[in-house]
């Protein structure tokens, strides 16, 4: 325990930011040795204070990437910088509206789901054009509808593993 302690207190603290309205859990390891929970989020710009540590030990936990918070785009780190696809700024958001035609499309094509929702609740309120908008939707339709058929759960079906309708 007290090895954990000194290697949590020796490593770099990071500042991280929110980038939406949700919330962000992770895990942090507090001078007596124990893990707790904490949070931040709820408006986008909320700050996260996280060791090295504990953000490298967040992420070993998480078993898709996807669903990493550090790369995917709900949180961006402030403090140093960060790059990749899907690390976007306000700011970055407004410019990417700037981009007209296959290079909008291209940038867009770049992101994950998280990020491209991001640029079409903006969308409205940045004045985009009907052509961004219009494959902003068609993208989230095409890559990540909402209900409708899985593949999973095709294969659970399949097995008989899911609810049928009661007659």
């Amino acid at each position: 325990m007290i090895e954990r302690t000194v290697r949590q207190v020796e490593s770099v603290e990071e500042v991280w930011e929110t980038t939406g309205h949700g919330m962000v859990f992770v895990t942090v390891t507090g001078v007596d040795g124990k893990e707790r929970s904490i949070s931040a989020g709820g408006r986008p710009g909320q700050k996260l204070r996280i060791s090295e540590y504990d953000r490298t030990r967040c992420q070993e936990r998480v078993l898709d990437d996807r669903a990493d918070v550090f790369t995917n785009g709900m949180l961006i780190r402030v403090d140093a910088p960060n790059d990749g696809p899907n690390v976007l700024t306000a700011e970055d958001i407004v410019e990417l509206f700037t981009l007209r035609g296959e290079a909008f499309q291209e940038r867009v094509n770049e992101l994950n789901e998280y990020n491209t929702r991001r640029l079409l609740e903006a969308s409205e309120d940045l004045d985009a054009s009907n052509s961004q908008i219009v494959f902003l939707k068609q993208t989230i339709a095409q890559k990540w509808p909402i209900g409708g058929d899985t593949p999973m759960y095709r294969e659970l079906q399949g097995l008989g593993q899911v609810a049928s309708p009661t007659q």
